[in-house]
């Protein structure tokens, strides 16, 4: 709203925003009431690919060509991207870019996603007929900030967010799911000589990868515990006769 304002008007400033929105009633009407703070039991998950979460984030307020939307989909163990453009939420759209990823990760066990139109029941029967074992659950989407021609910059911003570092899992994203930092260069060469060196580090890095994962999931209990602790201690358990 204050982006909004200050394309007609000067020297309004956050607070006047906060104030009018506090005074207005159909804003108190439509806001969302607060979010409960006690974990009840946070999610940990022991693979990669067992739980993934799924969003769909608008831009039809900056279309870019044809693209109008992003689909987010994460994996829950390894916090490993994958980002799509799409020119609607219709649920053939978002089907198709969960064929896939399905094809390349394969299904995952479950799958969460918010509640929009473009996870309507005909997405839901379709893949549910395919994948048997795939289920929903109902959560929240989230927004992103302003960019210009972001279709095409999806792929660096993938690239980018995989090999941060995730202060969740104590490594990135693309460590825990492949046992390496991401390659940036070609610095391998293709003569025959290399084959036989490729293959014995094969082994290595499969139990690198291994190692990872394992990590990666210990750091992720580790937060749970953290979140469990910190809510316990905000929310204790109510004594009896307390209102």
């Amino acid at each position: 709203m204050l982006f909004e304002i200050n394309k007609k008007y000067k020297n309004i400033t956050q607070a006047n925003v906060k104030l009018y929105l506090n005074l207005c009633i159909p804003y108190q009407q439509k806001k969302k009431s607060q979010k409960k703070g006690i974990v009840v039991k946070p999610m940990v998950f022991n693979d990669f690919n067992s739980r993934y979460q799924i969003d769909l984030i608008d831009f039809q307020s900056q279309p870019d060509r044809n693209f109008k939307f992003i689909c987010v989909y994460q994996d829950h163990l390894t916090k490993f991207f994958i980002l799509n453009p799409l020119s609607s939420k219709r649920a053939e759209q978002v089907a198709c870019v969960l064929l896939d990823i399905f094809c390349l990760f394969g299904a995952s066990a479950s799958l969460e996603s918010d509640n929009g139109r473009e996870f309507c029941n005909e997405l839901i029967n379709s893949l549910r007929e395919m994948w048997p074992d795939l289920n929903f659950v109902h959560g929240k989407s989230r927004h992103n900030n302003n960019t210009n021609k972001w279709s095409e910059r999806l792929r660096f911003a993938q690239f980018m967010k995989n090999k941060a570092y995730h202060s969740g899992i104590k490594r990135s994203p693309n460590n825990a799911m492949f046992g390496t930092n991401p390659k940036t260069g070609l610095t391998s060469s293709i003569l025959p000589h290399t084959i036989l060196q490729e293959i014995l580090s094969n082994e290595n890095r499969k139990r690198k990868q291994t190692e990872e994962r394992q990590n990666a999931r210990d750091n992720l209990e580790i937060q749970a515990k953290k979140m469990k602790n910190l809510s316990n201690a905000k929310f204790p358990e109510a004594k009896e006769g307390s209102t």
